[in-house]
């Protein structure tokens, strides 16, 4: 019983097994939802003696990276504002001012 793969399924009565079982379908769900994500499952395994038994303490860890935010591109005005229009770009018509310029032809 001494083989890795014994005690994780043994460890707190089997819990342990069950519990990583979890983490790895949540990361594995989340990474196939979202792209450029990460995941970890750390399994740590402590041995202590104890009147002659062996006593396993597991731990389980998981961590999933959060999903990165979309980069915003903005522009410092002449008086220190963000904008989301390049002050140094011409002003050119919209297609609305385009399609009113037409109707009035």
């Amino acid at each position: 019983m001494s083989s890795l793969q014994n005690i994780i399924a043994e460890a707190d009565r089997g819990q342990l097994l069950a519990d990583a079982e979890d983490a790895i379908e949540e990361i594995l769900t989340a990474l196939s939802d979202e792209h450029d994500r990460t995941g970890e499952v750390t399994i740590k395994v402590k041995f202590k003696t104890k009147n002659g038994a062996v006593q396993i303490m597991p731990e389980l860890a998981h961590k999933l990276s959060k999903p990165e935010r979309l980069a915003t591109v903005m522009f410092l005005s002449d008086d220190g504002e963000l904008t989301r229009r390049d002050p140094r770009q011409p002003v050119m018509p919209s297609v609305v001012d385009a399609d009113e310029l037409n109707r009035r032809r």
